[in-house]
């Protein structure tokens, strides 16, 4: 699919990092204590007659996402479990040993996220594809 992009606002993915630095940061406590929500980050793409919204939940089971269109914002809420270490990844001098964490990046817990559109969407017309843990949902525009 060809994706037209419009030059970034000045200083605008500076803004967008800084954001999430200092989301993370935000965090009282301990440094691998999530949040209380996390917000998955989204693409939203415009055609002609639809908006498609591509959210990243990689790890997340599908039946855990619940979809909600009320008037021109869709909310997404769910829940993703802290992953955890396949066993076949471990030795056999590993297995049943406890894991020290070195490094945690990876939000877990429930997350939420509201995509307000720009135009009246049509409610009879949401289709969702959720694959290789990007959640694609394509909302028709009203007529």
């Amino acid at each position: 699919m060809p994706v037209e992009t419009q030059p970034d606002m000045p200083f605008g993915q500076l803004s967008r990092e800084m954001s999430r630095l200092l989301d993370r940061y935000s965090r009282a406590g301990n440094a691998f204590t999530p949040p209380d929500l996390f917000a998955p980050p989204v693409n939203v793409y415009e055609s002609p007659d639809s908006f498609i919204v591509c959210v990243e939940l990689a790890g997340i089971d599908a039946d855990s996402i619940d979809m909600h269109l009320s008037r021109h914002r869709l909310s997404l809420t769910g829940l993703r479990c802290m992953p955890a270490c396949p066993l076949d990844v471990l030795s056999t001098d590993e297995t049943g040993s406890r894991l020290r964490v070195q490094v945690m990046e990876i939000d877990h817990g429930r997350f939420a996220r509201e995509i307000e559109f720009v135009e009246p969407v049509d409610h009879e017309s949401i289709h969702a594809n959720y694959r290789d843990g990007l959640l694609w949902i394509r909302v028709a525009k009203l007529a």
